[in-house]
């Protein structure tokens, strides 16, 4: 059963962890031992395109060197 949870802030990101691990606050229980790549915290650039500013997200930069992948029209 999915309940909703009261949500968390920035005061509860754990500021000094970079990975996906910051956001445990989250989490409806407590978590003793997490383990991490340090997957997370890929960059953003931002960039000219089609005539504007646009950000891309660097998901390459992560140590599992994932990507997303668009899907092509028919």
């Amino acid at each position: 059963m999915i309940t909703p949870l009261p949500g968390i802030g920035r005061g509860d990101l754990h500021s000094g962890t970079r990975s996906l691990w910051r956001y445990a606050a989250s989490f409806p229980v407590p978590v003793a031992n997490s383990v991490t790549m340090g997957e997370g915290c890929t960059p953003l650039v931002e960039h000219t395109w089609r005539g504007g500013r646009a950000h891309f997200k660097l998901e390459w930069f992560g140590p599992t060197g994932s990507f997303k992948a668009a899907a092509r029209p028919s």
